[in-house]
């Protein structure tokens, strides 16, 4: 079934500390053995409830009486942002990342890289 396909994840630096014989840690299972096969654990189950800052954008027009001065007719500079911080307790990467969402596993995180942080920046002027 589709329950093998699921050893070549990636794992967090935590899972270093996984069962082996010399370590015999009842919190982590051992590599391969990640419980009854073909079903989904609460193990590893958080809360992955979260607030994004996501889009941000601003602009400010410079005055006239220093644009006149500089012998333009307007000056304005602009700034965007997306992405920019999220607040979460979620240990993963972004709680908002499913890369296999569907109905049999709706907010499965993968370890898939976050949403990208974006800046731009930006100057308009008109002579």
């Amino acid at each position: 079934g589709n329950a093998r396909a699921s050893y070549n994840l990636n794992q967090y630096a935590s899972y270093a500390n996984r069962w082996t014989e010399t370590n015999p840690s009842n919190t982590l299972y051992r590599a391969g053995g990640q419980g009854p096969l073909g079903y989904y654990s609460t193990r590893t189950l958080e809360d992955g409830s979260f607030l994004k800052l996501k889009t941000v954008s601003m602009s400010y027009t410079i005055p006239t009486q220093f644009t006149q001065k500089l012998h333009m007719k307007s000056l304005s500079v602009t700034a965007a942002a997306q992405n920019l911080y999220t607040f979460t307790k979620y240990t993963g990467m972004d709680p908002e990342v499913s890369t296999k969402n569907s109905a049999l596993t709706p907010g499965f995180d993968y370890s898939a890289y976050p949403y990208a942080r974006t800046l731009v920046f930006g100057l308009n002027a008109s002579f």
